[in-house]
This record gives structure tokens, sequence and C-alpha cells, in this order.
């Protein structure tokens, strides 16, 4: 059985705000708003890209794993998309297919926060006390796992019986 490893992709990563003409440096994680002057209080879209190495899989699957990105995020790993996520707060995932691994590969997330207007829209809680929050805010990286792992667990009990139901799914 192989052991889970994860490759962190934080870092510097290129970065282009759409009201910019060409590309600077961006820390990742961190919002471009915390980043950036002159993009501190602003909205609308961007792209961070980054290269990194194949990894040595050695029987394992690559899964690129995202802790935050606000508030959607298009991912893309040598020019395919790899899929859509919306709701900057949450973590998410996507498999890596190893046919599209190169041995330089080169990832691209465009993100959009929408205009101030449609950001009321958006669940954020207390957050907008503290303005737009946009970009990869949440470490980003590379998990190695078994091909067979635990994808979701669910553990519920029932006091009156004293019956505990456990429910595992697996890939």
């Amino acid at each position: 059985m192989s052991v889970r490893q994860a490759v962190s992709l934080d870092g510097m990563w290129d970065f282009r705000h759409e009201s910019d003409v060409g590309w600077r440096q961006s820390p990742v994680p961190m919002p471009w708003q915390a980043v950036f002057p002159d993009l501190r209080q602003s909205f609308g879209r961007a792209t961070y890209r980054r290269s990194f190495a194949r990894p040595d899989l050695r029987g394992r699957v690559a899964v690129l794993c995202f802790g935050a990105v606000g508030d959607s995020a298009t991912v893309r790993l040598n020019g395919q998309i790899l899929g859509v996520h919306e709701g900057g707060w949450l973590p998410f995932e996507f498999p890596l297919d190893d046919k599209l691994l190169r041995e330089n590969n080169l990832l691209e997330v465009d993100c959009h926060l929408p205009d101030g207007n449609a950001f009321g829209e958006i669940p954020h809680g207390k957050q907008s006390w503290y303005g737009p929050t946009a970009g990869i805010w949440q470490s980003v990286r590379l998990d190695l796992r078994a091909p067979v792992h635990v994808t979701h667990c669910a553990i519920s009990a029932d006091l009156g019986s004293g019956r505990v139901d456990l429910r595992i799914e697996t890939s």
C-alpha cells in the first residue's frame, strides 16, 4: 500500500489582473487585495499561473487540492480545463488524469470576484467588514494518494437504540 504524500504548490505565482498589461509576481496563498496596493478594493477577473514538475506517482494518483479561491475559479492544466468551482470559502479538488501530466506542467487558475453590486448577493457573513477577498487565498497542494482511498465517511448515532451506523465511500 502506498502512503499519501503532499507536494505544496504555495509560493510565488505569475499573476495578471484584468486591468494589468503584463504579468507580475504574487505570493500564494494571499488575496490579491492584500498583495497589490493598486488592487486593494478591486473586483473583476485575474489569472494565476505556475509550473511544476511531474511528480513521481509510484502507483499513486495525483489530486490537485485548493484550500479556497475567491469567489469562483476555473482551473486548467496544460491548457485543458480540469473544472470550475464557485464559492470562495470552501476547499475543492480535481483528480489529475495521468495522461494529462507532462514532465513540466503549466497550472492556470482564472479567478472572478463580481463587482460590488453583485457582491451583496454572495453569502459572505461578516467578511464584508474587511472588504473584498479574491484570488487564491488558501494553500494549494498536489496530493499523491493510493488509487483506492476513502472519499467520504459519515457516522450517525441513534441515542435511543444505541445503534451507530457508519457509511464509508471509497474511490
